[in-house]
């Protein structure tokens, strides 16, 4: 029988040949997709940070200008005041010289002599007036022109005569504005006579005005031309909002310099957290160009500057971010193939010699998702009986997978160590939340009786962290007189620095009310404390309160905190009384006193922002309206029944809370405290 000499494609050297490239292929294939994906991932999260980058950037650079030009107009505005009060306290002290001077003029001489003292005082100065109780002017001295303040509100609300009519010897400022939209500084000083007569000192504040507009439009063109000269992406843009509708600079592809193209919901939920820069990925309207339909969806990153209602815009297409990413997976892909092509016709030569190591090279690829990479010795097995010896191609392949193996050795030790210490992380946090609550009252309720054995007064309280642990706090308990001390509170961070400084502010509240200090007193004292040893800055809103149970008499202090809510019968009635500042700013600051009465069955809710300022999916707030009608309805149905007390209440408001949030995060400590006066009939 006549063999046929095998043909070339048919030859061992060829089939080792066309084999060992598949199995290079196989091998790498999986390994080039995994890695793929996680550098393609990698490249783009670097460019959309390089994105969030360039809109920090140019935030802080708009920022720090800002600021410049604020702390000017301050300072311009400080030295108006003083000149103003400089002058007016001038007049006061001549009206005081003349009155007193032994067998001094009459009433109508007084006067003259000092109108024409007044107008030489006021020749190079500010334009002094004089008013009557009931804010009418009765005469105007130097000055280009006398203001004309009849029916003119300052800048808080207040009528002319209102202004006027604050009672105090060192005076009041006030900014008016007049018909013709001009700006007026004023500064009021009432004169010891008995006509109750104020003399005011007055300047125009339109120089001012425009100096600060035209130190605005020297930061726009200043932001202008930092951005000429910054790379962006080809299709992407930056730009500058005012308002949301217009574009005071744009550097990018000209399509996107119209406003109506913005997302108007996004530059609004932009506008309310003005923290932090948002993401929003929207397509690209059907009416761009070519070069920019092409690209598909965009990617926007948007920061909002309050102070001058901006919206800082930085937007690239998703497909030019990830650009980068698909030429590196391309060139890997060709550096493979050119590679895998010249090993496999190394190959051919060394033929026999390579297929024993590529025989035992794939049973270890092939045992490579069973092995154990946690346990030490795996590392030795895995490289155990590999040619690394070699010097030739199979030996670096081989010397490859024992550096694979102890790679994801290494990498997959350093994911359990990482992995063990989150774990860690949150036992300690949860450790820290239990820390957190065993501070607060070890009963979330409280039930007060007479000596004849009847409920007096009943409290509940409800706390919920946004975090494992939050800033919020509560606590009540009876003082020695047989009062009932409550306190809330809402220090201005989050997590475990707001924790602490909670922790803090419970206990110096509890030892002030404890030495028998009355609320404000209390208060002031904890301020006091905290502001001496602040270094981060931290602030805390504080309401602290002390109820007679057998009376209904309160006394409370509210230190920049929430008004609490008071309903009976279904009507509301709001503790609106502010006693000072937000506690821990000030060293020096004081708190008033307040006092009322609580009447059988009224209940009353103290609450931090928390509650009002619950968002759902749309970007909604609970707000206090909803609140209060909530607690209007629950008041009318349980009147001062005891089975409708505060526990109830605090349960039917936490499952409207939840009803209304929905599935959005809670974005912030929540917490409720709530009292009721029972009825005694």
């Amino acid at each position: 029988m006549k063999t046929s000499k095998a043909g070339p494609f048919f030859s061992l050297r060829v089939r080792l040949f066309v084999l060992l490239g598949l199995a290079l292929a196989a091998l790498a294939a999986p390994l080039i997709l995994l890695t793929g994906r996680e550098v393609t991932r990698a490249i783009e999260d670097r460019e959309t940070a390089a994105l969030v980058n360039v809109l920090t950037l140019v935030e802080d650079g708009i920022a720090a200008e800002y600021f410049t030009l604020l702390s000017v107009k301050a300072g311009r505005v400080m030295a108006l005041k003083a000149q103003l009060r400089g002058a007016a306290l001038g007049g006061r002290k001549i009206w005081l010289a003349l009155g007193g001077l032994e067998g001094g003029p009459a009433s109508d001489g007084r006067r003259r002599l000092y109108a024409e003292a007044l107008t030489a005082l006021a020749w190079a100065g500010p334009a002094l007036h004089l008013y009557d109780p009931a804010g009418r002017l009765v005469t105007a001295f130097g000055g280009d022109r006398p203001f004309d303040l009849t029916g003119a509100e300052d800048r808080k609300g207040r009528s002319l005569d209102r202004v006027i009519a604050v009672d105090s010897p060192e005076g009041d400022f006030a900014v008016f504005t007049l018909a013709g939209g001009e700006a007026i500084l004023a500064y009021f000083l009432p004169l010891p006579d008995h006509d109750n007569l104020v003399l005011a000192a007055l300047v125009s504040l339109a120089e001012l005005e425009r100096e600060t507009a035209e130190n605005l439009a020297s930061l726009i063109e200043s932001t202008r031309e930092g951005l000429e000269d910054l790379n962006f992406y080809e299709s992407g843009f930056l730009s500058i909002l005012a308002g949301g509708r217009e574009v005071m600079v744009h550097r990018g592809h000209p399509f996107w310099a119209a406003p109506a193209l913005m997302p108007a919901e996004a530059l609004e939920i932009s506008r309310q957290d003005e923290s932090a820069a948002f993401r929003f990925e929207v397509p690209v309207p059907e009416s761009a160009p070519p070069e920019i339909l092409e690209f598909g969806e965009l990617i926007f990153y948007i920061g909002y500057f309050k102070g001058l209602d901006w919206h800082i815009i930085a937007a690239a297409p998703k497909r030019e971010l990830a650009a980068p990413a698909r030429r590196l997976v391309r060139g890997q892909v060709a550096v493979f193939a050119a590679v895998t092509l010249l090993v496999a016709l190394l190959a051919l030569i060394p033929a026999a010699r390579l297929a024993r190591p590529l025989r035992l090279l794939t049973r270890k690829a092939s045992l490579l998702p069973q092995m154990d990479f946690t346990d030490p010795q795996t590392e030795t097995l895995f490289v155990q009986g590999l040619p690394t010896e070699r010097r030739d191609e199979v030996g670096e392949l081989a010397r490859s997978f024992a550096l694979m193996g102890q790679a994801l050795s290494h990498n997959i030790r350093e994911l359990m160590a990482a992995t063990a210490a989150k774990e860690r992380i949150e036992g300690e946090l949860k450790a820290a939340r239990e820390i957190q609550m065993g501070i607060l009252p070890p009963h979330r309720a409280l039930r007060l009786k007479d000596t004849a054995g009847r409920e007096t007064v009943s409290l509940a309280a409800l706390l919920e962290p946004a975090r494992e642990v939050g800033g919020d706090l509560y606590d009540f308990f009876t003082t020695p007189d047989g009062r009932l001390a409550f306190v809330v509170g809402d220090v201005s961070d989050k997590g475990v620095p707001a924790a602490l400084f909670m922790a803090m502010t419970s206990t110096l509240v509890h030892s002030a009310l404890g030495a028998g200090l009355d609320p404000a007193a209390a208060m002031s004292r904890v301020n006091e404390i905290l502001s001496a040893n602040n270094p981060r800055s931290m602030f805390v809103t504080l309401f602290i309160g002390l109820l007679d149970p057998a009376s209904g008499d309160m006394e409370f202090a509210n230190g920049g905190h929430c008004y609490p809510l008071a309903w009976k019968d279904g009507n509301l009635r709001v503790l609106s009384e502010k006693s000072g500042p937000l506690v821990g700013v000030m060293e020096e600051a004081s708190y008033k006193l307040f006092k009322t009465r609580l009447e059988p069955g009224e209940i009353c809710l103290m609450f931090t922002d928390g509650v009002t300022e619950a968002q759902n999916n749309k970007g909604e707030f609970f707000g206090e309206a909803r609140l209060s009608e909530l607690g209007r309805r629950f008041a009318r149905a349980k009147g001062g029944d005891s089975s409708g007390g505060p526990e109830d209440f605090l349960k039917t408001l936490d499952a409207a809370l939840v009803d209304f949030q929905g599935p959005a995060p809670q974005i912030d400590d929540i917490t409720l405290l709530c009292f009721l006066r029972q009825n005694q009939e």
